[in-house]
């Protein structure tokens, strides 16, 4: 077994890759590219850590899948991150080596490869967390726990076509191209994201699937004259997930893709993408992501998940102690079960806060400012308070005023949960990973407080 082979081969485009001109391989191009990587970098020991920074393109995917071939661990580093992250992450991981797209032909080395046979509990590849609250983490994933979620999701990926809106770096986008190329379905690579760039690529590329945190979908909903004027009728799927999506976004995304089926879906750079399933009878809810997987076993303990799965990874690099002792693995995430056994999730434990002994969920209340037909999205966090601790206030994007939003909730929520503050903003700062940047609005509702007082 070795994750580097799990690629269809056949003479079908495999990659578009849009993001220096416009590039196209076949899965059988690049199978012989992973495998003049692997020889190019059989040189090194089994076992040892090669940084990849790249942004999303081919060359990205051939050292992916080259490096485990020759039995060594890719770290995949996102090259926008903060200077200080990157060497944090390459002094953490040990990596022995930095993949660079411009120094792709000088390492490749095209001939017939022999791939070192792997164990199934052997290490394939590192993913780094994001940091938001601390050090980046090495997310350590084995062979055998990945080949089980392509085993496991590869059947809903039949005559697609996928958009990779968010750096391969990241869980979802990761797992995405590796559902795909195991499934023998291509997938379009996307530049830095923009919706002025990837919405007419729906109709010239015939897009069938887009996987995309909501802040990232939201951002397209918003070129409305653009999305009128595009024919995006070949998109039959639409998966949003990663952050908390709201209804209405639902709701405008159906006005726009007629033909999508949309799903929510939940995964985590730990254990891997859709972790929740169907019901073997009942549709899913539309809030919902999903219904337990037999495989998996669930557990909320005080409203967080924990969970224990076959796709469980296989620890921290350098750190211990992420299990509970029977195995769980603590999402930290909010999530309720309804009467059908159908799961919700309500967002990070630790986005709430306080406010004068009450708890605060920020995510209840911008499911019911996002009600208001004139806001497309919004968030809610805390300002420091001499009395109450913390206070909520809220950034938005739409066309109601601060009057209008304060009007429209004061009948719809409790005093305490009610923003102190409304700021409009044109667009949400987002991470490199597309979610909600809830450190910068933080550190904003800050200064425009204190300027306040």
């Amino acid at each position: 077994m070795n994750l580097g082979n799990c690629i269809e081969i056949k003479n079908k485009i495999a990659i578009i890759d849009l993001t220096d001109g416009v590039r196209q391989v076949s899965f059988n191009e690049l199978n012989d590219m992973c495998d003049g990587i692997a020889r190019g970098l059989s040189k090194y020991k089994i076992g040892d850590h090669v940084a990849v920074i790249s942004e999303n393109n081919i060359e990205l995917i051939a050292y992916l899948y080259g490096s485990m071939r020759a039995g060594l661990i890719p770290v995949l580093i996102n090259p926008n991150l903060p200077k200080s992250q990157i060497e944090y992450i390459l002094q953490d991981s040990d990596a022995k080596c930095i993949l660079r797209k411009e120094d792709f032909n000088s390492i490749i080395n095209y001939g017939e490869y022999e791939s070192v046979d792997a164990n199934e509990n052997d290490n394939a590849l590192c993913l780094y967390t994001s940091g938001t609250t601390g050090n980046p983490k090495g997310v350590m994933h084995t062979h055998g726990s990945r080949y089980w979620i392509l085993k496991k999701h590869s059947a809903s990926m039949v005559t697609n076509r996928s958009a990779i809106l968010t750096p391969i770096q990241y869980a979802s986008a990761l797992s995405n191209i590796q559902l795909s190329l195991f499934s023998g379905n291509s997938f379009v690579l996307f530049p830095k994201f923009s919706p002025k760039v990837v919405i007419p690529a729906i109709e010239k590329y015939n897009i069938t699937t887009i996987s995309a945190v909501t802040p990232l979908m939201n951002m397209i909903l918003n070129e409305k004259v653009l999305l009128e004027r595009t024919n995006l009728q070949s998109v039959r799927t639409i998966r949003l997930g990663a952050s908390i999506t709201k209804e209405s976004t639902i709701v405008e995304a159906k006005k726009h893709f007629h033909n999508a089926s949309i799903f929510l879906f939940y995964g985590i750079t730990e254990i891997g993408p859709s972790l929740f399933g169907s019901h073997p009878t009942m549709k899913t809810p539309m809030m919902s992501v999903g219904y337990p997987i037999p495989e998996i076993q669930y557990r909320l303990v005080d409203g967080v998940l924990q969970i224990k799965t076959p796709t469980m990874f296989a620890g921290y690099k350098n750190k211990s102690d992420y299990l509970t002792e029977d195995g769980f693995y603590d999402t930290r995430d909010l999530f309720t079960i309804d009467e059908n056994g159908f799961y919700y999730c309500h967002g990070r434990a630790d986005d709430c806060f306080k406010s004068g002994g009450n708890m605060i969920v920020p995510q209840e209340i911008e499911k019911t400012i996002e009600c208001h037909e004139s806001i497309l999205t919004c968030a809610v966090v805390p300002v420091d308070d001499a009395i109450k601790i913390f206070k909520p206030v809220c950034f938005y994007v739409g066309s109601a005023s601060p009057d209008d939003l304060r009007e429209f909730l004061k009948d719809k929520i409790e005093t305490y949960k009610l923003p102190r503050e409304f700021w409009n903003i044109e667009e949400m700062p987002v991470t490199h990973g597309g979610k909600i940047d809830r450190k910068t609005l933080i550190d904003n509702a800050r200064k425009l407080w204190n300027q306040k007082q």
